[in-house]
């Protein structure tokens, strides 16, 4: 249920933190924030597919190519 959720709000997810990038004071403040959402949106991406029914790997790749439930961390 997490993971259904979870993947389900990523895109409202993504217009929030570019909101907030875009609020933040400097510029370098808002792409730090960006670059870090990137990262945790890889991070999910891997979660998913690690959790795939006879996943036997985990990819290290924040574009994952392997599964149906990659996240496109390009959205940030």
């Amino acid at each position: 249920m997490f993971i259904m959720c979870s993947s389900t709000n990523m895109g409202e997810f993504s217009k929030d933190v570019r909101m907030l990038a875009a609020l933040e004071e400097t510029e370098s403040d808002g792409d730090k924030l960006l670059d870090a959402a990137r990262r945790l949106a890889g991070a999910f991406s891997e979660l998913l597919t690690a959790a795939q029914p006879g996943s036997a790997e985990v990819c290290s790749s924040s574009s994952c190519c392997c599964c149906s439930n990659s996240i496109d961390v390009k959205t940030f």
